[in-house]
């Protein structure tokens, strides 16, 4: 029998119609294996590994499946089938995760211990803080009397919260809210100032009360200067263009590690060359992605000022920080979060513990099984689109740091680049599209800017009209093979 014949079932050698019948021919072409898609389907839901072409044994990817067996099979007897196959690869592991089981019992026991001891610490440290305060007072008292100065009340070192509010002044509040160089109070409330003294007369305005409680809730200060930030959307680090100190916004704490924010490339680009580390001119770490201030003092400068990119009018300095701005992101924390990530849903040695120990139940074992393993498939797929990224655009900054070409010839060959990080964006756009279709899920988005954000993208399922054969496919059928079309019209598919 002839197993590439599209007319033929290679298996049941019933005749292939476009039905339940669908001629399915195997996702790698040095195999060429046609089954239909009944056939197929029964296949996959009697072997107990990953789906995987019957002749040539090569597992399958999600889009293939979902492609070509429709996204109703998947939802509902595959799943079922992946589900409890998923459960007992894991329940057969129980006897080998008895230790591991001791071990978490045994952890859990600690955790307690070690949670209870910190209240403890916790309670004593405020009675230590109190008695060393009172201590330092008292001496303090002891030196002025010993000296024979007067007894006056000690200044508190200012925690400086905000800027002064006086349009006049450069200070910043204390904790007090007052500042100390224009000597000013400002309403702690309404943050209006109030006068010299703290209790000259104010009145709130309710629409300032309201604003000022807002700006608490929607900012936080910079934890050097006090600066209120804000933050819209990205990652967690935060960058101050006052002090220009990188900070976590999550925990408040300074961030000494490699800045990406792109208020920081914008300060970088603006003030070229400014308190940048003296280094040899070119260096980039490991053959990594090249420090933004090397670029910016070796190669913007042959840039004029002014000159646009093709058909998007962006200037193309902007153009290239916002570039080194995604890659850096990208290379240096989306990378190490996602890789860590697939990790982490790669091992199921937690969750058996759960289960021996009766934490969890068989259903709340396999529920999650299946849906980690969904999402670690859907992260390692856009991992390798990561890591693309990352590698060409690390490679396409090094091209232009190592240019030869001046003047025009320079522009002209920068710009190519440019338009060629952009086909990139694009494809790796349309990947994450597939991906978004084929587990039916958020991916990111790559904008024009090199900004990510979420996207969810849905089947637009189109009318069928009634027909015979439409009636023995069914409707469940007739939305899949919309789907099928949405994807092959809309992705590409390697």
């Amino acid at each position: 029998m002839n197993t590439t014949d599209l007319n033929e079932c290679a298996v049941c050698a019933e005749k292939c119609n476009n039905s339940t019948h669908k001629a399915i021919l195997c996702e790698y072409g040095d195999c060429n294996f046609t089954a239909c898609k009944a056939c197929v389907r029964t296949y996959l839901l009697n072997t107990t590994t990953d789906p995987h072409c019957m002749m040539c044994k090569k597992v399958w990817t999600e889009q293939f499946i979902v492609l070509h067996l429709n996204r109703s099979f998947i939802i509902n007897d595959y799943k079922i089938h992946r589900r409890t196959l998923l459960l007992d690869r894991e329940i057969s592991k129980l006897p080998e995760t008895m230790h591991a089981a001791e071990r978490y019992k045994r952890i859990d026991v600690q955790k307690t211990i070690a949670a209870d001891i910190n209240e403890k610490i916790k309670e004593a440290r405020k009675v230590l803080d109190n008695l060393i305060t009172q201590w330092n007072d008292a001496n303090r008292v002891l030196h002025l009397l010993k000296s024979g100065k007067d007894v006056v009340q000690e200044v508190e070192r200012k925690k400086f919260i905000m800027p002064c509010p006086n349009n006049d002044c450069r200070g910043y509040l204390s904790s007090q809210y007052k500042c100390e160089l224009c000597t000013l109070y400002t309403c702690v409330n309404c943050h209006e100032l109030i006068g010299y003294q703290k209790d000259d007369p104010h009145t709130c305005k309710e629409e300032n009360v309201q604003s000022a409680e807002l700006i608490k809730k929607e900012t936080k200060p910079c934890p050097t200067c006090g600066t209120r930030i804000s933050k819209i959307s990205g990652c967690d680090q935060m960058w101050c263009p006052e002090c220009h100190k990188a900070f976590s916004w999550r925990t408040g704490l300074v961030d000494n590690g490699v800045i990406h924010n792109p208020h920081f490339y914008q300060y970088q680009q603006e003030n070229a060359g400014a308190n940048a580390a003296p280094r040899t001119p070119g260096h980039v770490v490991c053959g990594g992605l090249c420090e933004w201030y090397i670029f910016n003092n070796n190669i913007l400068r042959k840039i004029k000022s002014g000159t646009l990119m093709p058909d998007t009018g962006v200037e193309l300095r902007t153009y290239l920080a916002d570039i080194h701005r995604f890659i850096a992101h990208i290379t240096r924390v989306d990378l190490f979060a996602i890789r860590a990530k697939v990790r982490d849903l790669s091992d199921f040695e937690e969750m058996r513990c759960k289960y021996i120990l009766q934490q969890i139940s068989k259903e709340e074992l396999a529920k999650t099984i299946y849906r980690n393993d969904a999402l670690r498939k859907k992260l390692t797929e856009m991992l390798h689109l990561y890591e693309l990224l990352s590698v060409v655009g690390t490679e396409f900054f090094a091209k232009i740091l190592e240019s030869v070409n001046v003047q025009e010839a320079f522009i002209t060959e920068v710009i190519t680049q440019c338009e060629e990080y952009d086909r990139l964006r694009d494809y790796c756009n349309k990947q994450f599209k597939a991906i978004s279709l084929t587990y039916n899920q958020t991916v990111p988005c790559v904008s024009k800017n090199f900004v990510i954000t979420s996207k969810k993208y849905t089947f637009t399922v189109k009318k069928v009209k009634k027909t015979a054969e439409a009636n023995e496919i069914g409707a469940n059928e007739i939305g899949a093979n919309e789907i099928a079309n949405e994807i092959a019209e809309n992705v590409i598919i390697n």
